[in-house]
């Protein structure tokens, strides 16, 4: 049994799937990738589908907050578009992490933050990864 870990706005589920061979045990401290998102952008979609991705590494804590300043956005006729798991706390969650990581508040999606200590965007797989590689080799305390 492998546990999978999928988080949507904080939220933390687990689920335990039966995968053939020996159960895998976690070594190796958590890495925590948060992603920031919204249903209303629509270059997200392979950036939450990469998450998925990353959520399958067992070391990895995969968490996805949708913001809520795209829910302002007019899309013409259309008028506005509620990302109904859009919240405001998610939002200065992302101001925060940038006003550290980047030195200022302003905020894009997707976002994907390492560690809390690094961003990128969230669609750009080999910076990510990079960045992944980087706090596992780096000596700052670390999700245990």
């Amino acid at each position: 049994m492998r546990a999978i870990r999928v988080a949507v706005g904080g939220l933390v589920l687990a689920a335990a799937l039966h995968i053939q061979g020996p159960a895998i045990a976690a070594d190796k401290p958590l890495t925590v990738v948060e992603l920031f998102t919204s249903q209303s952008c629509y270059s997200c979609p392979p950036a939450e589908a990469y998450l998925g991705e990353l959520a399958e590494d067992e070391n990895i804590l995969a968490l996805e907050y949708h913001v809520d300043y795209w829910d302002r956005l007019n899309y013409g006729r259309h008028g506005r578009w509620k990302d109904v798991f859009s919240s405001p706390e998610m939002t200065e969650r992302q101001r925060a992490y940038n006003a550290e990581i980047r030195n200022t508040r302003s905020v894009y999606t997707p976002q994907m933050v390492i560690d809390g200590r690094s961003e990128a965007v969230g669609s750009r797989r080999r910076e990510v990864q990079n960045l992944i590689m980087q706090v596992r080799r780096d000596d700052q305390p670390r999700v245990a």
